[in-house]
C-alpha cells in the first residue's frame, strides 16, 4: 500500500525524500532530520514555518489543526492533531505543513508517523 499516494503527497513536488511509515487515528506527526545543520538551528526555521502554514491556511476561520514543534535527539518532531478540522479538509491540512517544511533549507528527510508502521 503505498500510504504518499493515498494521502497526495506523491503530487507535492518536494525537494526532500518523504515517507509514510502508518496511521495513528487523526494525530500525525513528522519527524524532520536534516543534512548539514543541527535539529536546534533550524528549530526556529520550522516553527516559523508552521506559524506562516496556519495563517495561509486560514488562520481562526478556516482550522488546519493543532500543531507543536520541538527537537528530539537528532530530529524536528512537529506533532500535528487534526481533530476538528473538517474532513474533507484533512489532506489539505497536511499538505499545507509538508508544503512549509519545503521553505527550509537542510532537510534531507522527513518520516510521517515514525514507528507507527504496521503490515495490513
Amino acid at each position: 500500500m503505498d500510504f504518499n499516494e493515498i494521502l497526495g503527497i506523491d503530487q507535492l513536488n518536494l525537494y526532500f525524500d518523504i515517507s509514510v511509515d502508518g496511521f495513528d487515528g487523526e494525530c500525525f506527526s513528522y519527524s524532520v532530520y536534516f543534512e548539514g545543520v543541527t535539529a536546534e538551528e533550524r528549530l526556529a526555521d520550522i516553527q516559523a514555518a508552521m506559524d506562516s502554514a496556519i495563517e495561509a491556511f486560514g488562520g481562526e476561520d478556516h482550522y488546519m489543526g493543532y500543531i507543536d514543534v520541538t527537537v528530539e535527539g537528532d530530529k524536528v518532531f512537529v506533532y500535528h492533531d487534526l481533530g476538528g478540522v473538517e474532513p474533507e479538509e484533512n489532506n489539505a491540512a497536511i499538505h499545507a505543513a509538508l508544503k512549509a517544511l519545503n521553505d527550509v533549507k537542510g532537510i534531507k528527510n522527513v518520516v510521517i508517523n515514525e514507528g507507527s508502521g504496521f503490515d495490513f
